[in-house]
């Protein structure tokens, strides 16, 4: 549970008010916190958080965004708060022993939290006329102009020890969250921070995508250490055969990457497995 400690530390404010506008009540006169272990206690405050949350409230983040042929869009991306303390809990009880197995089970709880996403998406969609093709574009330009920022399993002090390119990007001023169950984000934890790595935004990706019928899928690379999705659209570029179709490469990281685009760095592509189809 050291992703909810972490976390209640950082949004201690956040909770203080909830607890005041919410009619929360006070956890010394109803709880004895005497002899409890530091599971339990964190265990106590996760349910304390869920009991009152109101269930309706919700939270809106601003985005605006130019797509590839630099038509301008903006949108409120929008979650219920008690959706995104579920969303954590449910990542942190997952079984998964593989990274394909923690999210899939991450799709699967998160993909019924974005509907006010897939919602604002798609009147998007219809307001513009978009083609199938334009509605993808529409969506990954929009990720990529989400700030990157590290996402570590670990301290970000540890990050640093162990892993050199952290360390360089840290020295940089690229932001690290550290602490975070699995290492990622879900989707709508991403939604709720607008930032994260690259398997954060695949994820959800992926998971607005699979919404909307997209086949796509999530392409991993544990020798680059990096994420990207592929899409079956007819295109041209790079592109990973799985299950006999192409899925062309998709870089999410970095603004103005097209779909069958892929950095020189990362571009061996037998390097790259599908992680989540």
């Amino acid at each position: 549970m050291n992703i909810l400690k972490s976390f209640f530390k950082k949004n201690f404010p956040l909770f203080l008010l909830i607890f005041l506008l919410w009619g929360g009540f006070s956890i010394f006169d109803q709880i004895n916190l005497k002899n409890k272990s530091e599971s339990e206690f964190q265990k106590i405050n996760s349910k304390m958080i869920i009991d009152n949350v109101d269930q309706n409230l919700i939270i809106s983040k601003y985005i605006n965004w130019y797509d590839f042929k630099n038509n301008y869009y903006f949108s409120y991306l929008k979650i219920r708060l008690i959706n995104y303390f579920n969303s954590i809990i449910n990542k942190e009880n997952s079984y998964a022993t593989t990274i394909k197995k923690l999210y899939l089970d991450v799709f699967n709880n998160d993909k019924l939290y974005l509907n006010l996403v897939y919602k604002e998406l798609n009147y998007i969609r219809k307001d513009r006329s978009l083609s199938k093709r334009k509605f993808a574009e529409m969506i990954v330009s929009m990720v990529q102009e989400i700030p990157y920022s590290i996402v570590a399993q670990e301290t970000c002090a540890s990050a640093q020890t162990s892993n050199e390119d952290m360390r360089k990007m840290i020295l940089s001023g690229i932001e690290c969250d550290g602490e975070i169950y699995g290492g990622v984000y879900t989707p709508t934890e991403f939604v709720y921070n607008l930032k994260g790595d690259c398997d954060s935004r695949t994820l959800f990706i992926y998971t607005v995508l699979k919404y909307f019928n997209y086949d796509v899928v999530i392409l991993n690379s544990d020798l680059y250490a990096h994420s990207i999705i592929g899409l079956n659209l007819p295109s041209s570029g790079r592109y990973k055969y799985h299950k006999g179709n192409r899925y062309y490469t998709w870089e999410t990281t970095y603004k103005g990457w097209e779909l069958g685009l892929i950095p020189a760095k990362v571009s061996n592509i037998n390097y790259w497995y599908v992680a989540l189809d």
